[in-house]
């Protein structure tokens, strides 16, 4: 090799890429010292044959190197199987953490559900005593008052008037309670037909028109001319038109306004009920239609009630959806 020897050479084929773990043997007639040997490991070398080669022995080297490249290569290969496996196995234990963490989140906030749902159950149970309580203490009153052989005519009439009141306000309790227990068993049934829905909101607006009047409130009624039909089930939208009416009226001051609206537009019909009365709290509009719960009202506030009624309107309407026909 004129002008470049063999180590020279062997620099060059370490720096090429593809050859940077190219096994190099020297084969020397010249370079035969130790320290030539060195510079030749140095140089990248694996072995350091000298002249003359016996082609046994540097074929018994080559397949030395041979074998150990192979199982070199073999040791890499398992080294990256390794590696992948660990890495696979690795993200598979972080996502098992995660479910777990996951699931511990879910447990918390079903805990913290049911923790939520047993007060409410409790808070519910104790205003239901209280509710069908209240109605009892004026019917005893009135039965005591009518056992009196001498009471007067006007005082027969009061009391007949106590216990008929006092008897509705049960009925309506119990009727709530049925229709929750109805809803809750899965038993709800809706019998829907065709039906005009305003005879349905003047009758709701009959059924309270004492109240407004005695609280003079002024009621601002809105109703279109021709029919109005949809498909519905004419006793739940009657008894959620005169609950929400009743509502409005309870919670609207004395002198209040009250408005009814029926809207028509399209293929639906939009029953609006607005009053000027407290309204409801922006922190309990999530809430509203859970199962015994109810706003925060003052403490003093006297109006009663049990809180299902919204509960059972969001399952009513749900059970009713589906195209509604009208003419106007």
């Amino acid at each position: 090799m004129p002008e470049l020897d063999g180590f020279e050479l062997a620099a060059m084929i370490r720096q090429h890429p593809r050859c940077q773990k190219t096994a190099i043997i020297f084969v020397s007639a010249v370079h035969l010292t130790d320290l030539d040997r060195v510079k030749g490991y140095a140089t990248g070398a694996v072995d350091y044959v000298s002249v003359p080669v016996v082609p046994d022995i540097l074929r018994a080297k080559i397949g030395v190197f041979l074998d150990l490249y192979r199982k070199t290569a073999e040791l890499e290969r398992l080294n990256r199987t390794l590696e992948e496996r660990v890495s696979e196995r690795t993200a598979e234990l972080e996502d098992s953490v995660q479910q777990l963490r996951d699931s511990e989140n879910r447990l918390r906030l079903q805990s913290e559900a049911l923790a939520e749902a047993d007060r409410r159950k409790n808070e519910f149970l104790a205003m239901l005593a209280h509710e069908l309580r209240n109605p009892l203490q004026p019917i005893r009153s009135a039965i005591d008052l009518l056992r009196q052989t001498k009471a007067t005519l006007a005082q027969l009439q009061w009391g007949r008037d106590v216990i008929d009141r006092q008897v509705d306000q049960l009925v309506r309790l119990v009727d709530d309670l049925l229709d929750a227990s109805r809803i809750s068993s899965g038993k709800l049934e809706l019998r829907k037909d065709i039906v005009d829905i305003l005879p349905i909101v003047n009758g709701a607006m009959e059924s309270i028109r004492p109240l407004p009047n005695a609280k003079r409130h002024q009621i601002d009624v809105n109703l279109p001319s021709d029919p109005v039909f949809l498909d519905g089930d004419s006793v739940r939208l009657t008894q959620v038109f005169l609950n929400l009416l009743n509502n409005a009226v309870k919670y609207t001051p004395s002198g209040g306004y009250i408005s009814l609206a029926v809207e028509c537009e399209d293929d639906s019909v939009t029953v609006r009920i607005r009053d000027n009365g407290a309204g409801i709290a922006a922190s309990d509009l999530g809430q509203i239609f859970d199962m015994f719960y109810q706003g925060k009202g003052h403490p003093d506030d006297g109006h009663g009630g049990l809180g299902l009624v919204l509960h059972s309107y969001g399952n009513w309407f749900s059970c009713m959806e589906g195209p509604r026909r009208h003419t106007a």
